[in-house]
């Protein structure tokens, strides 16, 4: 474990676990153009997927949102020359929250074959997960572990956050 002050600029950012076994944290609001798209209120940090995940619903309206096109399930694809909203995800809770901003160049996905046959899917998809399981809550993944340098500060049970370097 450790620190590695290389990988990123600022400083760290840190907010609490509210629950263990996920790594779960505090979620004020996820917003497009300034429209709040989802109520859910929180969101675990897993290096283990790939993408955003959200409530399906939400999902769904946010691919209405970006005129994204359904594939399969709750997978979309976007238009690779789209211009796109960053989505803004806003962690924490009371006066102490950080918006976060995903970018479209790190949530829409370049998928080629052969080179020149490209699809770009959403790097967001849906996904309920039940009560039983402390949901619903947003899993925060690759998509969003790629822009911000992420610390899992299991002595002082929270997580910290600074920009990529």
């Amino acid at each position: 474990g450790g620190i590695d002050d290389s990988h990123y600029s600022g400083s760290l950012w840190y907010t609490s676990v509210i629950h263990e076994t996920y790594y779960m944290v505090a979620q004020k609001n996820v917003t497009i153009n300034g429209r709040q798209v989802s109520t859910v209120t929180k969101a675990i940090v897993d290096s283990g997927t790939s993408t955003l995940v959200g409530p399906t619903a939400d999902v769904d309206a946010i691919a209405k949102e970006l005129n994204a096109t359904r594939i399969k399930g709750s997978e979309y694809e976007v238009d690779c020359k789209a211009t796109l909203p960053d989505v803004q995800i806003t962690l924490g809770s009371g006066s102490d929250t950080k918006v976060f901003t995903i970018s479209p160049d790190a949530y829409r996905i370049k998928v080629c074959e052969f080179v020149v046959d490209c699809t770009c899917l959403l790097g967001i998809i849906g996904m309920d997960i039940p009560v039983v399981d402390d949901g619903p809550f947003w899993i925060l993944g690759d998509v969003f572990m790629r822009e911000y340098y992420t610390v899992f500060d299991v002595g002082q049970t929270r997580l910290g956050f600074a920009d990529i370097a």
